[in-house]
């Protein structure tokens, strides 16, 4: 999986369709459009773009992702359809307001136009959602857009600035226990997939940042603070407003994802529909996994080769023509813009 930046070129994730049934039928479109969900780890899908549709409509592409998808995840708001409502427009009926005052203990950011920082859903739950969906019926005149956040840009990061000693810790699962209200999970951080080799996040600094001591474990928080560093710096985050009848999907074991702010005497509406998708048997159970693979990028400091002769480089860097005998060059891959760098870092007597 490709990791991405700030300057990612957002047509590479855009997804056109009338509505997402018509997607569902037709087979190469649909490979594109999951092509560039394992690529990037989330896509934009804008059903009957430049057509005015109805709220029934729209919700009926929500429903049509389930048959893609698979099972509909839990959520304490949620209806007889999976389907949780998104914005600060929400009233609730006194039975449902009771129940989830004593559940949550407090607001849920998402019913509020506060800025809802970078998470993976059902954090704070037993076994996380696997595939999530957003989709928009009112954007805020102001403020409110979306943005992502790669994992496997944060996973890249942390190998370059923390020691392996500092990174094993956040694998632990008793890295960090995830709260709010009656709902708690002690969870890793990064989990290996043993059966495909992936690497699943899972992430929420909002309800740890304030009680570092007692929801982290001691040995993971030098991980846990050079995570909240990179993910807090919009260079990092590849931002987009959704529209009517637009969709945000996501692996939620790949990215993180958020919503920035807007005034308080605005209406922002969407609505959430997430999927436990594998072993679901729904049409696409068996294409999609959880997560991302972790990138084998060589570098003279990961594999101990600092100060070794060309030679010894030749299986694991694609020298070009150009390059200087006896060098040792380092290869990035970014894709914000196809950026790919290579660059001479040192030369072996």
């Amino acid at each position: 999986m490709a990791s991405f930046n700030s300057t990612l070129d957002l047509n590479k994730v855009k997804v056109s369709t009338q509505t997402i049934a018509a997607l569902s039928l037709d087979d190469s479109k649909l490979n594109s459009a999951m092509e560039k969900l394992e690529k990037y780890g989330f896509i934009i899908i804008s059903n009957s773009p430049g057509k005015t549709v109805t709220n029934d409509e729209i919700r009926e592409n929500v429903l049509d992702l389930k048959p893609l998808f698979g099972t509909a995840a839990y959520h304490i708001r949620a209806d007889d359809d999976g389907v949780c409502p998104i914005g600060n427009f929400i009233a609730v009926d006194i039975a449902t307001k009771e129940k989830q005052t004593k559940k949550m203990k407090g607001v849920c950011k998402a019913t509020t136009s506060d800025e809802h920082e970078p998470h993976t859903d059902s954090t704070f739950q037993k076994r996380s959602d696997e595939f999530l969906s957003l989709t928009c019926y009112q954007p805020s005149l102001d403020g409110g857009e979306s943005y992502v956040v790669s994992g496997a840009a944060i996973y890249e990061h942390i190998k370059k600035v923390l020691k392996p000693s500092q990174i094993r810790p956040l694998f632990r699962s008793d890295a960090v226990t995830f709260t709010r209200g009656e709902e708690s999970a002690t969870k890793a951080i990064f989990t290996k997939d043993e059966k495909t080799g992936n690497i699943v996040l899972v992430w929420r600094k909002d309800i740890i940042v304030n009680k570092m001591d007692e929801a982290v474990h001691p040995d993971a928080v030098a991980g846990v603070l050079a995570m909240v560093s990179f993910i807090e710096d919009e260079r990092n985050h590849a931002v987009y407003k959704l529209q009517r009848n637009e969709t945000l999907l996501c692996n939620n074991g790949a990215v993180l994802h958020a919503r920035k702010s807007f005034p308080d005497d605005q209406i922002r509406r969407l609505d959430r529909l997430n999927f436990f998708t594998i072993g679901s048997g729904a049409k696409l159970d068996g294409r999609l996994q959880l997560g991302f693979k972790e990138q084998h990028t060589a570098t003279a400091t990961g594999n101990g080769m600092l100060g070794k002769k060309t030679g010894d480089y030749k299986k694991a860097f694609p020298f070009p023509a150009a390059t200087p005998r006896n060098s040792i060059v380092l290869s990035t891959d970014i894709d914000g813009g196809s950026c790919r760098r290579l660059s001479i870092i040192s030369q072996a007597a």
